[in-house]
């Protein structure tokens, strides 16, 4: 029980902090690698190398200073292609690269002028978007949980009532991914091993407009 709670505090520690990234500044997308405005960058071992580079070019250009250590924190999946890009680049930054690099802990060592750590509770940023408002016993599922969209809503857990519009029932579905205001009447609350599935998973519904529902996790 002590390893599991240590691991509980070590997440919610971690999320909390990383979840700040959406107060920063300076960002990158997919047009910084020549691609187009608004898209998330997809990291390749063909571009890993790229992203850093340009990554510590804009913060030169915006003053950030250079006589502190800089850090990235990066996914799991990330830490993989870094992984790989070594490999495929014949190691030649095997000196600083396998300095912890494949020992499997949070530190993995530097990396393009970087303290490299790896973790799971990196905030995530998914956008649901439709063109229509949902039918009758349309499903959205997120992290496994299940949410039923009904004209009806009857009493099963999950239940999400239709709106009068699009807007609405992006709204009703919001309240349910959150569990805010609202259960028992245009949702029912979800189950509480799916609640937990939820919070473990730092699922959270951002925003809504008229066609998008911004979803965080971690």
């Amino acid at each position: 029980m002590t390893d599991r709670i240590s691991y509980a505090l070590k997440r919610d520690i971690d999320g909390a902090f990383l979840a700040q990234v959406v107060n920063t500044t300076l960002s990158m997308d997919d047009a910084d690698l020549g691609g187009t405005s608004g898209v998330a960058i997809t990291v390749t071992t063909s571009n890993i190398v790229k992203m850093f580079a340009l990554a510590e070019a804009k913060m030169n250009q915006n003053n950030i200073e250079d006589t502190k250590p800089r850090y990235a924190v990066i996914t799991p999946m990330v830490k993989a292609i870094v992984q790989q890009s070594l490999i495929f680049n014949g190691f030649r930054k095997a000196d600083d690269g396998l300095d912890g690099m494949f020992l499997g802990n949070g530190f993995m060592g530097r990396y393009m002028n970087f303290n490299i750590y790896s973790s799971n509770n990196v905030l995530h940023t998914q956008v649901l978007t439709s063109t229509t408002d949902g039918t009758n016993t349309n499903t959205v599922t997120i992290g496994g949980v299940v949410f039923t969209l009904l004209t009806t809503l009857g009493t099963t857990a999950g239940n999400v009532a239709l709106g009068a519009n699009e807007a609405a029932t992006l709204d009703n579905l919001a309240s349910a991914i959150n569990g805010s205001a609202g259960a028992g009447t245009t949702y029912i609350e979800v189950s509480a091993a799916n609640r937990l599935t939820l919070n473990l998973q730092g699922v959270a519904a951002l925003s809504d407009s008229v066609h998008t529902l911004t979803l965080t996790s971690q």
